[in-house]
């Protein structure tokens, strides 16, 4: 689990070649379920949040929900790098919409007790690769500690 987390880490600045386009839900989701992986595997209340974002954020039917979650899951599984799922972002993403995707993976960070160090890094590095500035980062973990205390 963690070497899969540092091969994501390390080469995530790298374009992947030959890898089939994702499309900027599945790339979202993607990076959510990453996250709830951070501490080691994804718990159903992680899930949840995920599925919340696709719904209540991405405004998506209850089908495709179900159908992104899946592909996002393979998407993780079989990705080497993060560049996969931030480079769909930076193309169709609004800052906004970066920001409350950032928000989201805090909010998948913090289900459980605690924040663990994997976590919190993989939410620090995608902010960066997806132009979050550090006081948006920094605000928007605050918020949601905040939230959830």
């Amino acid at each position: 689990m963690l070497s899969h987390l540092k091969k994501l880490l390390v080469a995530s600045d790298k374009p992947v070649r030959g890898g089939a386009i994702i499309d900027k839900e599945v790339a979202a989701a993607a990076l959510l379920i990453e996250v709830s992986r951070g501490d080691s595997d994804s718990h159903a209340d992680e899930l949840a949040v995920v599925r919340d974002y696709l719904r209540e954020v991405l405004g998506l039917p209850a089908d495709r929900v179900v159908q992104v979650m899946a592909q996002a899951g393979d998407e993780v599984t079989a990705a080497g790098d993060l560049y996969r799922f931030t480079d769909p972002l930076n193309r169709h993403f609004t800052v906004a919409d970066k920001l409350t995707l950032v928000q989201w993976m805090w909010r998948v960070a913090y289900v459980h007790d605690g924040l663990d160090r994997h976590e919190e890094y993989l939410v620090r590095r995608v902010a960066e690769l997806i132009g979050i500035e550090h006081r948006d980062f920094i605000n928007a973990k605050h918020r949601e500690r905040e939230r959830v205390a």
